[in-house]
């Protein structure tokens, strides 16, 4: 039996809840989402508008630099990944997505 690949894409992404930080006149926060919405990968998306919304982010990604990802793994320990950059990064992200726990 063959199986979609966004379907097998969105199942192991189960294991993993994706929140990203963006700003919105940034291209590669734009490229970012595009990428997501293509490969129907679910996410939660930030928008940093405000001074309050950076220093939030700062918070969650030690970063003002944006888009910034964070992977939390499903589990009792709340292991997560942060990503700062969508080009810069694309292996490592589409890695985290390809990932089975």
């Amino acid at each position: 039996m063959v199986t979609n690949v966004n379907e097998l894409r969105l199942n192991k992404m189960s294991t993993y809840r994706l929140t990203i930080y963006t700003r919105p006149l940034c291209s590669d926060c734009q490229n970012l989402k595009k990428y997501l919405s293509n490969y129907h990968i679910p996410h939660q998306l930030f928008e940093v508008k405000t001074p309050e919304d950076e220093k939030n982010m700062v918070a969650v990604t030690g970063s003002k630099i944006v888009p910034g990802l964070v992977f939390k793994k499903r589990s009792l320990f709340q292991n997560r990944k942060v990503l700062i950059g969508f080009d810069a990064n694309r292996n490592k992200i589409e890695q985290l997505v390809k990932q089975t726990s």
